[in-house]
Order: C-alpha cells, then structure tokens, then sequence
C-alpha cells in the first residue's frame, strides 16, 4: 500500500425533506451540483470523517446552522490507496438536527484519488453555471 496522500472530491448533488427558504416573502432556491476538493495528507488516519454542516446564509443573523451530516473515509481511502483511485456511487445521508433529531437527507457522491495534489479548476459536475464559491460552505 502506498503510504502518499491524496485528494478527495466531494459532490453535493442535492438534498431531500429540504424545503427553500423563504425570506421577506421571497423564496430562495438553495443551490447543488457543488463540488469540493480536499487534499488529504499522507498522515490521514483510517478513521478520518468528513463532517459536513448545513448552513442558511443571513444577512441581517450571521449564518444559522439548520444540521450536519457526517461521512466515514476510512473505506475509500483504503481501497483508493490500494487501486490508485476510487469513486463511490451516490449515497444519501441522514441529516441531524441541532436537537439531535433526524430530518431529511443529502445526497453525496465521493472520489478519492492517490498520489495527487490539488489543482485549481472551474470544473462543474451538473448544470451549474455559476462561478465557484471560495468557502467551503454549503447554503440553503
């Protein structure tokens, strides 16, 4: 097994149980197809985790934390160490509330490719037009 890090691509392709926002009697569309990009060191332990936290974006409040969702890696950087790289299909994932109650779920696709570095580009999994996001922030 190669002892070299890596990246791992994240694709947050959608969301379910999620209704759009609604502000001043506006309704916001919340926004998927996004891709991430994370380089993992070779020290990266088996058990790392991905903890994604779902943020509504408010101008006049800061940003309200509506749940979070957490991913194990230890399997695909595993076997994308293993065979160099490896893709997951999409797999949904239950989304916790800040009461610690489930509600809703989003779907996420993961890839993990060995013996890379990150490199900047505008590559848009989707139909996404939009220009990419410098945060590593999700919005509804």
């Amino acid at each position: 097994m190669n002892m070299n890090g890596g990246i791992l691509q994240v694709l947050l392709v959608a969301a379910k149980d999620f209704k759009d926002n609604v502000l001043l009697g506006k309704k916001h569309k919340a926004w998927w197809n996004e891709k991430f990009i994370f380089e993992l060191p070779s020290t990266t332990r088996k058990s790392s985790k991905l903890s994604l936290k779902i943020m509504e974006k408010d101008k006049f409040k800061g940003d309200i934390f509506i749940g979070e969702t957490t991913v194990y890696l230890q399997g695909i950087i595993n076997e994308g160490k293993q065979q160099g790289k490896k893709e997951t299909m999409l797999a949904a994932y239950n989304i916790v509330l800040p009461n610690g109650d489930y509600k809703g779920e989003i779907k996420i696709g993961l890839k993990f490719i060995s013996n890379a570095r990150r490199r900047i580009s505008t590559e848009r999994w989707g139909k996404s037009r939009r220009r990419p996001r410098q945060e590593n922030k999700v919005y509804l």
